[in-house]
């Protein structure tokens, strides 16, 4: 690291999304400079704004904002309905494929939002997950989400903040001196347009 400057790339990931990137074509490599320190490739467990810039390069959300129109587009999600104010029933793109090769599907969903709502596995802001109370396969390619109540940004956040990771993502995660997981430390994998390879707290993240 020279004068305090972090640089970081993203590898362009061979994935449905990766058409619309623009950065970087002549070798699919964007370059990009921070002066804060990145220890920790997760949007759930590193709250910084460059995790935030982060997130939605490597981690696809169920939906995407159009931020031309306002309008909530398909992403990770083809289509949803309110079953009530606070259920809601969403259906699941098919062929999505993880950086690490496994298939995208209801069970990664549930995983997820399972996990990350969980007051116990200590999302660092918590309020981007804690209107969630949980989620259930329905079948075929469909899930439910439960909401604590009625929460009326529930899109805003599916889509800005909730990004999606495969099923027992965290389940390994090495244990901290105080008995707890430290699930910062768990490789980043999502569905994004760019997979993240490498990390080297105080130099880079590739």
């Amino acid at each position: 690291m020279k004068n305090g400057i972090l640089v970081g790339a993203a590898v362009l990931a061979a994935s449905a999304w990766s058409a619309s990137a623009v950065a970087g074509r002549a070798d699919d490599t964007m370059n990009w400079a921070t002066d804060r320190e990145v220890a920790v490739v997760d949007p759930y467990y590193n709250n910084v704004r460059e995790l935030v810039v982060m997130g939605h390069l490597g981690w696809d959300g169920l939906m995407f904002r159009n931020l031309e129109t306002g309008e909530f587009e398909p992403l990770l999600a083809t289509a949803w309905s309110w079953v009530d104010n606070v259920t809601l029933d969403v259906e699941l793109r098919e062929g999505v494929t993880f950086h690490d090769g496994s298939t995208f599907g209801p069970e990664d969903v549930v995983y997820t939002i399972n996990h990350v709502s969980n007051p116990d596995s200590g999302v660092l802001s918590s309020r981007i997950v804690s209107w969630m109370k949980s989620a259930e396969a329905l079948g075929g390619n469909k899930v439910r989400i439960h909401l604590n109540g009625p929460f009326p940004a529930a899109f805003a956040y599916l889509s800005n903040a909730v990004f999606m990771v495969p099923e027992g993502h965290y389940d390994d995660a090495p244990m901290t001196a105080d008995g707890k997981k430290d699930y910062g430390t768990v490789a980043p994998v999502g569905t994004g347009p760019y997979r993240f390879v490498e990390s080297k707290p105080g130099e880079y993240v590739l």
